[in-house]
């Protein structure tokens, strides 16, 4: 997003933001990602504020970066992020930066009950991930039949999962591209 300076720091830049993201939503465009980190951490408040009006047509995504073991924590990130984008829930919640060691050793055997839980409640509708590893990592998660969309990295200049993108096709799993 457009960003200016106030006060010392980079800040989004809502004159040019929110008239931008919503010709996009008068344009059809229904699905934006955001994330914590993203602008200077001022992203998930620029679009929850580029929301109102929009927010029954709108599939909104973001992100939980957190793999630590104090599930406090993670709820606070995805509390947060609820406040940030001002909305009652987030329709894709993702694992920020997936790869399978995270999968393993963070995300099977704690967080993914988090995010069950946070489903459950109402609070997310749909549990994904972003994804930065190779294609038999994507393959794995995959298989776990955890996640109901990957987001990942994929352009004419970078065509590396190919095969992994095709073999969620296979198995009925929705990719969603960045960096196109």
């Amino acid at each position: 997003l457009p960003m200016k300076e106030v006060n010392g720091e980079q800040v989004v830049d809502r004159e040019l933001a929110i008239p931008m993201i919503h010709r996009a939503f008068e344009a059809g465009v229904n699905y934006i990602d955001t994330a914590v980190g993203y602008c200077n951490q001022d992203s998930q408040r620029a679009v929850g504020e580029a929301l109102k009006g929009w927010r029954d047509k709108i599939v909104v995504s973001t992100k939980n970066h957190y793999y630590g073991e104090d599930e406090k924590e993670w709820w606070e990130h995805l509390e947060n992020s609820l406040k940030r984008l001002d909305v009652a829930y987030i329709d894709i919640y993702n694992h920020h930066g997936m790869r399978w060691a995270r999968y393993e050793e963070a995300v099977e055997p704690r967080i993914g009950k988090w995010m069950r839980k946070a489903r459950d409640q109402g609070l997310i509708r749909h549990i994904c991930c972003s994804f930065h590893d190779d294609n038999e990592a994507l393959k794995r998660i995959v298989d776990t039949g955890y996640v109901e969309s990957i987001t990942l990295q994929y352009n004419l200049l970078n065509r590396d999962l190919e095969e992994g993108i095709a073999y969620a096709h296979e198995k009925g799993l929705g990719i969603v591209v960045m960096g196109p």
